[in-house]
């Protein structure tokens, strides 16, 4: 590849990556302000609205109305890509880095080395024990505290230290299989979390930010021991409602932008009083110094009652499910609840638009107007409470950032998209309609039916190459042959029609490969489809319309009562 194609690469790369995190086209996060700063930064933020038009946001994909529904495509949101600095260095020498002065008394988290500069390149010169007093009279540019030890000098990692003083703060065990390991850069030392600390003063046990969250496997798929340093710093200062946290400088400046716009928006699930998350990285070397955080709060006691309410409403969802279902049954059930429980965003045709926590599970389990960040995040919080592990996938809806979930479904995994399962046009004329060509879905749909798939970067995302609890292929209705496709849709009718008793109903067909899609679809336009099938088996119903939806190859009629 020339040096000027690979360029361009790199740079449509970063503009892809900057494109807003949306459901329905419409922007999930506000923008984050960056907070004063003596050291100049540049801005890194999971929010990138473009100065276009409001009332145009991305749709989910909408389905094809045949035969005279003209289809509108969204314009593409384009934003100026950012120069990546170079990589961030280790520092070894004084002049590497800068100290501000500070004084405070603050408490060693678990046993922590002491190092003669600040960060775990330095040489080790002593040690604190967990919970002792340690006095602070700095802070270096790297993040890390500079400390009093034997009437000298030091400094620890920011990781661990806190201001809470250790009686104020009980510490509720767990199994070691719950606590995260990681290496501070000692060859003969690791150091272990505790990630399960009970907030103090708080009526809602906030401690094990990842099971609260949801993040039971993720975690464990998280791909480097220096992204779960961040990521334990990140949620510990969510939990203490910190406006700017401050991290250790491992996140490089080629990681920091990708990382702001991939794991940022995925963070806080449970912990829904967060509005939004940014970036700011040193201008010297880009490494990420600290995160920015929005709430939706002022106050812990406010935080608890967001937090209690979301989890109550889930529990009672999560109730519902039968020991006598089949995990299909179970992980059906749990999505149309979020899709009915939710009015997706139909601003752009006059609709309602999405409600003040769009972009979180509070958005969609208890407010019910999320964008497709709160859809996703409602459905991996409810699917992790019932017990499946479950991660998000990401990648580009039509011409915006989109998120989807991934669940395991006895040894395969799937995919489902909640946002498309509650398409807008259709949803605005039946709320009660569900489109279930997004449920449980393989690999190779997304990739057909989205813009493009993202490739995970900081963690394991387990590929989804199943068919076997796909909804057509459950309910019989996934064509392989053009017989065995006409067989189908007389079947598929017969059945929705012995099981009707609204105004509409859904006769829907998949197909195995696009050929088979063309060649039945051309012969089974709205008339053809009244005429060959619906007249001979109902005169109830006539077929209002063609719902189309030609990369996934699936073919929906939709039956409206007469």
């Amino acid at each position: 590849m020339s040096k000027a194609k690979k360029f361009v690469s790199l740079l449509l790369a970063a503009v892809m990556m900057f494109t807003m995190l949306a459901g329905c086209e419409k922007t999930v996060e506000d923008p984050v302000e960056t907070l004063p700063t003596t050291d100049p930064v540049t801005v890194v933020t999971d929010d990138t609205t473009a100065a276009t038009d409001p009332a145009v946001p991305e749709t989910t994909p909408e389905p094809v109305t045949e035969p005279d529904v003209p289809v509108t495509t969204p314009p593409t949101t384009v934003t100026e890509p950012v120069t990546t600095p170079a990589p961030v260095t280790t520092v070894k020498d004084k002049n590497d880095y800068t100290v501000e002065d500070m004084s405070a008394t603050m408490y060693a988290t678990d046993s922590l080395n002491v190092r003669s500069g600040p960060s775990a390149s330095f040489d080790r010169i002593g040690s604190f024990k967990k919970n002792e007093a340690v006095t602070v009279t700095g802070r270096a540019s790297t993040g890390w505290y500079r400390v009093i030890i034997n009437g000298g000098v030091g400094y620890v990692s920011n990781a661990y230290l806190t201001d809470v003083k250790p009686s104020d703060t009980p510490v509720v065990t767990t199994d070691d299989d719950d606590d995260v390991i990681i290496d501070d850069g000692d060859d003969d030392s690791n150091v272990t979390i505790d990630d399960n600390p009970q907030t103090p003063g708080s009526s809602v046990s906030y401690g094990n930010w990842v099971h609260d969250n949801g993040w039971d496997y993720m975690i464990k798929q998280v791909k480097e021991d220096r992204f779960v340093t961040v990521l334990n710093q990140v949620m510990e200062g969510i939990q203490n409602l910190e406006t700017n946290i401050l991290v250790e400088p491992v996140i490089s400046a080629a990681e920091a932008e990708s990382f702001a716009n991939l794991m940022l928006p995925i963070l806080a699930v449970d912990y829904c009083y967060v509005k939004t998350m940014g970036a700011t990285t040193y201008s010297t070397n880009g490494a990420l110094k600290s995160v920015t955080v929005k709430y939706y709060v002022n106050t812990k006691e406010e935080a608890d009652q967001m937090v209690a309410e979301l989890r109550s409403k889930a529990d009672k969802v999560v109730k519902n499910l039968k020991s006598s279902w089949s995990d299909y049954q179970k992980i059906k059930y749990i999505n149309d609840w979020l899709v009915l429980n939710c009015t997706c965003d139909q601003s752009s045709i006059g609709g309602p638009a999405p409600g003040k926590w769009e972009s979180n599970a509070y958005g969609s389990i208890v407010d019910g107007r999320p964008t497709c960040l709160g859809y996703a995040k409602g459905l991996f919080y409810l699917l992790n409470k019932a017990g499946y592990d479950v991660c998000f996938a990401e990648g580009i809806g039509h011409e915006a950032k989109h998120i989807w979930v991934k669940v395991k479904v006895g040894s395969n995994w799937y995919n489902i998209d909640p946002t498309w399962c509650d398409p807008m046009s259709p949803t605005m004329l039946d709320p009660n309609y569900i489109d279930y060509s997004y449920f449980l879905v393989d690999d190779d749909f997304m990739a057909r039916t989205h813009k493009d798939v993202f490739d995970m970067t900081y963690y394991r995302e387990p590929a989804a190459n199943s068919l076997k609890y796909n909804w057509h292929n459950v309910n019989g209705y996934y064509a392989t042959s053009y017989s065995e496709a006409e067989k189908i849709i007389k079947q598929a009718t017969k059945d929705v029609v012995a099981n009707a008793n609204g105004q509409y109903a859904y006769v829907s067909i998949k197909f195995a490969t696009k050929e088979l899609y063309d060649q039945f679809s051309a012969n089974y336009k709205k008339s053809a489809y009244n005429s060959k099938v619906l007249e001979g088996i109902t005169s109830k119903y006539t077929c209002g319309d063609v719902l189309a939806n030609g990369d996934g190859w699936v073919r929906t009629y939709r039956l409206v009562k007469n």
